[in-house]
């Protein structure tokens, strides 16, 4: 008599971790959260919108900056109080008040200014966007920072960095992610 075991399969998958704050709670969607670089060393700030409508990284470390506030891409904001999780496609939003908020943007290379993909807001008219969306990936650099990509539609996903120039420093699309954590404003 032969001995017949069923084995089952085991799949290695890769659950949707959440992203949480500096209090390591969990990020809501509906929330606003400041995007600051992490605690010390750090001598910079949060974001802000810049000249023509980029967005930069705030030069002194008590500048907070703007408050963001995520979208699930296919739950929208009906979606209400739903966790952020890492690699969802979300939308990315400056949040200065309930009926006033600025969609991030990435504008193409042909951007004269940095010659880069650049993240900026406004008239989606005025620049060269870019089809995609963002997602949050885990740092390796911290326990609560993270990174953000930006994924070009039919492309790969690229880290968002800085790039300085003229002594602002610029959200671009480039291979030196820059780690930021998130504080619940």
């Amino acid at each position: 008599m032969a001995l017949t075991m069923n084995i089952p399969l085991l799949i290695s998958c890769k659950e949707n971790t959440i992203i949480v704050d500096l209090q390591g709670k969990p990020l809501l969607s509906n929330n606003s959260y400041y995007y600051i670089k992490p605690p010390k060393p750090s001598l910079l700030g949060g974001l802000s919108i810049g000249e023509g409508s980029y967005i930069v990284e705030n030069r002194l470390e008590i500048e907070k900056g703007i408050p963001v506030r995520f979208i699930n891409r296919k739950l929208g904001v009906s979606n209400g109080a739903g966790v952020v999780n890492e690699s969802t496609n979300l939308i990315i939003q400056f949040h200065i008040s309930d009926d006033k908020q600025y969609q991030w943007n990435v504008v193409g290379m042909k951007d004269r200014l940095t010659r880069k993909y650049t993240l900026y807001v406004g008239d989606e008219g005025t620049k060269e966007v870019k089809d995609g969306w963002f997602q949050i990936m885990k740092s390796k650099n911290g326990q609560y920072s993270y990174n953000i990509m930006y994924c070009l539609i039919g492309k790969s996903c690229k880290p968002v960095g800085i790039f300085l120039f003229n002594n602002d420093r610029f959200l671009v699309l480039n291979d030196r992610p820059s780690d930021f954590v998130f504080q619940k404003a």
